[in-house]
């Protein structure tokens, strides 16, 4: 079974939407990340480049290089020196970037990560005027937003591309879904709940809701839900949201619950010792379950699939490992 696409001769294309940031990660001065007995002068910042919807765009380029797929990425940056080495980066791994935007006067957003003993990480943000945040005021253009709509299989995004918009912006957002909809585009979303991008959880919830209406993959985390919508159990969960077809609620180490159609499996999680940083876990497990199901896995094997390259990230520190350490995956049938 496989990931139903507008046509069965046509390739796959893919529009993933969302912001890149600057990732500032601190490390002492052999590269290791920085710990509380590392003296001032060792300090250390690592630049890259990352974002949620970012890292599962470029994973999935990666696992779907050898197919006929087209992933793009659909954003705005700034003429900035960053932005630009953002783009040349992107276009090295082979994704397609015509529907990004270079806005005159606007900047990427910025976030610092300091990692704890155990991999958890803390964040601090400078996001409020980025350029992301202009996508559909300012950024694309009728035409893109109709390329958008009429041309993409699969459309995947994350609750942070809808929080940084303005309201008319997500407005505007929901109506490209529901008409990509309409031409028979899949949309694929991962709340990915961040309240300090919110007004209130009442806002978040109301948008969370909007698109998931439109939702034909729900790609969740447990603890998400229990925030936003109380719910006590992962069965509560499934039956708040049974309308959508196909739904994945991950569980940090825990085996994450898949639901296709009317059945429901539990898959075991990797197992990591000792995990380096859990930063972009969740999202490379987004672009591996995707990537499987395009190329034809069910559910559960694309779970597994996303457990495995999880479980290979969390071992590299940042968003996104880098392609020179990525472990010679192949995918198929949704194998890793």
């Amino acid at each position: 079974m496989t990931l139903i696409m507008k046509t069965d001769t046509k390739p796959a294309s893919i529009a993933c939407i969302g912001e890149c940031m600057v990732e500032l990660t601190q490390t002492d001065a052999s590269g290791e990340t920085f710990g509380k007995n590392n003296s001032e002068s060792e300090k250390l910042l690592n630049v890259n480049f990352a974002g949620d919807t970012l890292n599962t765009t470029v994973y999935m380029a990666r696992l779907l290089e050898a197919s006929d797929s087209t992933i793009h990425y659909v954003t705005a940056l700034g003429e900035d020196t960053f932005s630009s080495q953002m783009l040349a980066a992107w276009q090295q791994e082979g994704i397609d970037t015509r529907h990004i935007s270079r806005l005159s006067g606007k900047l990427p957003g910025l976030y610092s990560v300091n990692v704890d003993a155990t991999g958890e990480r803390n964040f601090h943000y400078w996001r409020s005027e980025s350029a992301a945040r202009s996508l559909f005021s300012e950024a694309l253009t009728d035409e893109q937003i109709e390329s958008i709509a009429t041309e993409s299989s699969l459309i995947f995004l994350s609750g942070i591309t809808v929080a940084i918009l303005p309201y008319e912006s997500r407005k505007q957002l929901i109506d490209l879904l529901a008409k990509a909809k309409q031409n028979g585009a899949k949309v694929a979303f991962d709340t990915n709940h961040r309240p300090a991008l919110w007004k209130d959880a009442d806002d978040a919830r109301h948008w969370y809701q909007q698109v998931l209406n439109l939702t034909d993959i729900a790609l969740l985390t447990f603890d998400d839900e229990q925030l936003l919508f109380a719910d006590q159990s992962v069965e509560e969960t499934l039956q708040r949201l049974e309308h959508i077809p196909e739904l994945v609620i991950k569980r940090g180490s825990e085996p994450c619950i898949v639901k296709s159609g009317r059945d429901i499996q539990s898959v075991v999680a990797q197992q990591v010792s000792t995990p380096v940083d859990t930063t972009g876990a969740g999202d490379s497990f987004n672009g591996a379950y995707l990537s499987s199901r395009i190329l034809g896995a069910d559910p559960v094997a694309a779970c597994q699939a996303g457990h495995r390259l999880a479980a290979e990230v969390i071992m590299h520190r940042g968003g996104v490992m880098p392609k020179a350490a990525m472990p010679a995956l192949q995918l198929s049938e949704g194998k890793l």
